[in-house]
């Protein structure tokens, strides 16, 4: 399972579910999911836009602010037996990510060469508003992370600060 908690517009998302149906065997359904989040709405109607190509069921796409992104829960059916009687119980566990991805919102500094706007609008404190932000979603993305998972920090920017 895998969070994408800045999804919108979606190519890494894209990518992950390619990875997702690639990595079956023949002939098998995918059993990973990608649940892809952006806090804006539109972005979110753009995600699922894009996403609709890939036909895919193991996607879930969320609106919410990464930061405060909501726990999951899972409901697990368990069986016990014995040899006298058979007893159900229906536990909730928390929903943990194997992976999760947080391409945080960010000064973009670093992709002057393809956009000289940003170069004009450009100035020191640019990444040092976003700081606070992006601390907040990382923080959030390891607290939904298995133990063992991996998690992919990322920026489009070349200040220190953001990275």
């Amino acid at each position: 399972s895998v969070l994408d908690m800045c999804a919108a517009p979606g190519s890494k998302t894209f990518q992950l579910l390619e990875i997702i149906h690639r990595s079956n065997q023949p002939g098998s359904l995918p059993s990973g999911m990608v649940v892809a989040n952006d806090v804006d709405v539109q972005r979110s109607n753009l995600l699922i836009h894009q996403m609709k190509r890939m036909c895919t069921a193991n996607l879930i796409v969320t609106n919410h602010e990464a930061q405060n992104f909501p726990g999951c829960r899972l409901s697990k059916f368990h069986h016990r037996s014995s040899d006298v009687e058979l007893t159900k119980d229906l536990s909730i566990d928390q929903l943990l990510f194997d992976r999760v991805l947080c391409d945080v919102p960010c000064s973009g500094d670093g992709t002057l060469r393809k956009a000289p706007d940003i170069w004009r609008k450009w100035n020191t404190g640019m990444g040092n508003g976003l700081h606070s932000l992006q601390i907040k979603i990382a923080l959030r993305g390891m607290s939904l992370l298995k133990v063992g998972g991996r998690m992919v920090y990322s920026t489009c920017s070349m200040n220190p600060v953001e990275n």
